[in-house]
């Protein structure tokens, strides 16, 4: 068996879910058609009818859109990716971040491109419960911590 000592293994995607496969929570949300979510691992707000949107605002990110699985309709063929959004509400998951993140930091959401940013610029408040796990990989994901 191979060792590989003072590397990192690449996170995958970002929108992975990174730890305990059965300690992780999700829900489904239908995506709004208005400004809906296109992508994984990005903040989720809800609006006010409860659809899944980027978010704007750290104070109310919902959670982040993680990669899933397609599931099959009714009529055979797979649901439209932007029909519904997997959301991780709780657990560890891959994203793309801005910035040099650092174990125990704080994540920030960059409302110009509704990424997340180790840095913090302006009047930029912190995601609640939301910090970093490390540094990124060589593909730019970081992996954070959301509401453990």
């Amino acid at each position: 068996m191979s060792q590989f000592i003072g590397t990192s293994m690449p996170r995958g995607s970002a929108g992975d879910i990174t730890r305990g496969m059965f300690d992780y929570t999700t829900e489904v949300k239908q995506n709004d058609t208005t400004t809906p979510v296109a992508d994984d691992g990005v903040l989720v707000s809800l609006t006010a009818t409860g659809k899944a949107t980027p978010a704007t605002d750290a104070s109310k990110v919902y959670g982040i859109a993680v990669r899933d699985y397609r599931q099959v309709g009714p009529d055979g063929k797979a649901w439209p990716k932007d029909a519904f959004v997997c959301i991780l509400r709780r657990g560890y998951v891959a994203v793309r971040a801005a910035g040099t993140p650092a174990p125990g930091g704080a994540v920030y959401l960059d409302a110009t491109n509704k990424g997340v940013t180790a840095t913090k610029a302006g009047d930029a408040t912190a995601i609640p419960n939301c910090v970093f796990m490390g540094a990124k990989d060589d593909a730019g994901l970081a992996e954070i911590a959301f509401n453990i």
